[in-house]
């Protein structure tokens, strides 16, 4: 459950200077950020939900 507060909260503050972003700056300049946000964001979910976790079970020396 708490994995998914993140997620949704992640989710949120996305929307939130997706939204704002268009004031302030040109549309291309806030879909170049929007693109790296949600990279971001998809890194960072990934890292909770451990995908990046090596493997304690497999050894490559041995």
């Amino acid at each position: 459950m708490k994995m998914s507060k993140i997620t949704l909260a992640l989710i949120l503050i996305f929307i939130n200077t997706f939204a704002h972003a268009e004031r302030v700056a040109p549309v291309w300049w806030m879909f170049i950020n929007g693109f790296i946000l949600l990279v971001i964001i998809a890194f960072f979910v990934l890292l909770l939900n451990g995908a990046f976790k090596k493997d304690k079970s497999k050894d490559d020396d041995t």
